[in-house]
């Protein structure tokens, strides 16, 4: 049938909707109906129970299928999360389930034909069961959240039945807070700022609130004090957000997912200053504002002058003038370029080359400051001593390998008369401005480090010292594994693969510094949780960690939490000087030491030992940032600091 017979017939039947099935069959939208009922009875099926069916959602093949358990459709615990944005938990050992968006988890058990959601019980046609290795849930719990059968023959589709705003959460952009929306369709925006009082409003259109979504708590970030939605019009919602002042923003489109869109707000700029040498680090100038940001810097003369541009961000209050620190700077001036942009002026006395970063540990903190000369380089072999002195503050990191170590001094330069106590060293200047000293040891994996500060960190007296880790045993528990998963965050980030690889980070740094480490398991596959004590209790080992990431139903809850049994004094001490380090490492909320008598691995192994949660999964911040190689490191490094404080390396 050609598009002009399809209009014909459509017209005789009254302009009521046609659907085309299989094979070019023409039938009217009522027929249709009755003959979906007919093919979703149990009697229908078209496969015998057990049986699977390819899986289509949106018209697209899903990463896994559905199956058939007496005359019921199942649908994979992955798909809800990976194709409906629910943070889905399953705890294999209670069988609790929990699906959930906003404010309010949906939850089930294995075995029970119910769910519970915002205080109400309804019933399922069916339970959710575990097979095959892994957790599937009746389809009807996909029908409640909004999606809908399409096609059932040898295959079964589905489809949304409307464009739902599935999910608003905490995001990161370029380093910066932000807030994502995820639609389950493409759609159109309105955004607009409002006065009196301050305000950012987007209309969305053409979409509709999503039933898991009620009641979705955010954290909420400067300026944003409060965030809001509704149905404004019957096919519209309005998301508000509340703001403490007019403020800058950017809308960021996803281009290669028109479903997403984040609001960026403007970071604001709270603090600027400008302290003399001798002072906190000083000469400087800086800022601080409630976000990281990104500059740009450039030199005018006639009078001298250092601009620096700071891009997405805005001043709390009126331009300013800072007074200089009577030696390099003469005055500072702050103003609002655009609205996009603060720009800082120095008026410079002293032309010097400078250097603009964010400063060490404080991200939130821009500096300004001259370059350094370093002035000494002194190496003691038989103290096995390094000391390093500067014109100003030194800007160092120091890396280990088992060859040595190695001292890099960032926005720095090297003095002529610098070398004349390096013997025994190597020492090399680097780009762009910067000065490498390497220390070579014939025996380094067994050797550790310990530095001291003085004179405003203008000296570095480092000290070679025996690794208090050579020869120890330690037992390390990565958990979960194989077929569970642990936590799933709501991009899918699995909390058994962040425990391994931490883990594996971690075990490569103990054997550098000498340790021997025992693994309950090396790749993804799966130990119950006594065998896991088993494993570390074959061992005389000094201590056992067994490594987690967290869940919770709010997702606004945040931070590390470190678990010991009660009756043990080492595994507080342990818990403690890991809780420190972990916390000082990484910026992770210092949320809880906690003792528990339950938990298996503190309570079943021989030797101090605890249970880490390295963050929570169902916070989405954190989720970003256990995502992250780079934040994964640290979290080996924090872990690393904590067992050497412990036994006494630090």
């Amino acid at each position: 049938m050609n598009r002009e017979g399809e209009k014909n017939l459509l017209r005789k039947l009254g302009g009521k909707p046609l659907v085309k099935l299989a094979g070019n069959k023409w039938v009217h939208g009522y027929v249709l109906v009755s003959l979906m009922a007919v093919l979703l009875s149990p009697s229908f099926l078209p496969a015998a129970a057990g049986d699977t069916l390819p899986l289509f959602f949106e018209g697209k093949a899903v990463n896994g299928e559905a199956r058939i358990y007496q005359g019921s459709f199942y649908l994979p615990l992955s798909f809800f999360s990976e194709y409906l944005h629910t943070a889905a938990v399953w705890d294999e050992g209670t069988g609790r389930i929990q699906l959930q968006a906003g404010a309010h988890p949906l939850t089930m058990r294995e075995g029970a034909a119910e769910f519970s959601w915002g205080g109400e019980k309804r019933r399922l046609s069916a339970a959710p069961r575990q097979a095959e290795g892994g957790l599937w849930l009746p389809v009807e719990v996909a029908n409640f959240l909004g999606v809908r059968e399409m096609a059932i023959g040898e295959w079964l589709s589905l489809s949304w039945e409307k464009n739902y705003l599935l999910s608003i959460r905490n995001a990161d952009y370029q380093g910066r807070p932000a807030f994502l929306f995820q639609t389950a369709r493409p759609f159109t925006y309105k955004a607009f700022l409002l006065e009196k009082p301050a305000r950012l409003v987007i209309d969305f259109k053409g979409v509709d609130s999503y039933p898991l979504l009620a009641g979705v708590e955010l954290a909420t970030l400067p300026p944003v004090t409060g965030i809001r939605s509704s149905m404004f019009t019957e096919n519209t919602m309005r998301v508000v957000f509340d703001l403490s002042l007019l403020s800058g923003f950017r809308i960021v489109e996803a281009a290669e997912d028109p479903t997403k869109l984040q609001v960026v707000f403007n970071s604001l700029l709270t603090g600027a200053g400008c302290l003399p040498a001798g002072k906190e680090g000083g000469p400087l100038v800086y800022v601080e504002t409630s976000h990281p940001v990104s500059s740009r810097s450039s030199f005018l003369p006639e009078p001298d002058r250092l601009v620096v541009d700071i891009y997405d961000a805005t001043l709390a209050g009126e331009a300013m003038t800072i007074p200089g620190d009577g030696d390099w700077v003469e005055e500072v001036r702050v103003s609002q370029f655009d609205p996009n942009t603060i720009r800082l002026v120095l008026y410079i006395k002293d032309n010097r080359d400078y250097v603009v970063a964010a400063a060490n540990d404080r991200p939130n903190r821009l500096e300004i400051r001259p370059v350094q000369e370093i002035t000494g380089i002194d190496w003691n072999d038989r103290e096995k001593r390094l000391r390093i002195k500067s014109t100003g503050p030194l800007q160092e990191e120091i890396t280990k390998s088992p060859g040595g170590l190695a001292v890099e001094l960032r926005d720095a330069v090297l003095k002529d008369t610098a070398r004349s106590g390096a013997s025994g060293v190597r020492v090399t200047a680097t780009e762009p401005s910067g000065v490498r000293v390497e220390v070579a040891l014939p025996e380094g994996r067994d050797y550790d480090y310990r530095v001291e500060f003085g004179d405003g960190k203008r000296e570095m007296v480092l000290t070679i010292t025996q690794s208090p880790l050579s020869g120890k045993v330690i037992i390390l528990d990565p958990g979960h594994g194989g077929v569970d998963s642990g936590a799933i965050g709501s991009r899918g980030t699995r909390e058994k693969e962040i425990n391994l690889d931490v883990a594996l980070r971690l075990k490569r740094k103990l054997e550098e510094a000498g340790a021997r480490v025992i693994m309950t398991r090396e790749d993804d596959s799966y130990l119950g949780l006594y065998e896991r004590a088993a494993v570390a209790n074959r061992f005389d080992g000094v201590l056992g960690i067994s490594l987690h990431a967290n869940f919770h139903p709010n997702s606004q809850v945040r931070g590390v939490e470190v678990f010991y049994h009660p009756d043990r004094a080492s595994s507080r001490k342990l818990a403690e000087s890991l809780f420190a380090n972990i916390t000082k490492e990484t910026g992770l909320t210092a949320r809880s030491i906690k003792a528990n008598k339950e938990l298996v691995f503190p309570r079943e192994v021989q030797m101090p030992s605890t249970l880490v949660e390295m963050g929570f999964l169902s916070n989405y911040q954190e989720e970003e940032l256990l995502r992250k190689s780079e934040f994964r490191e640290k979290l080996a490094a924090g872990l690393f600091r904590g067992i050497l404080h412990y036994l006494g390396g630090e």
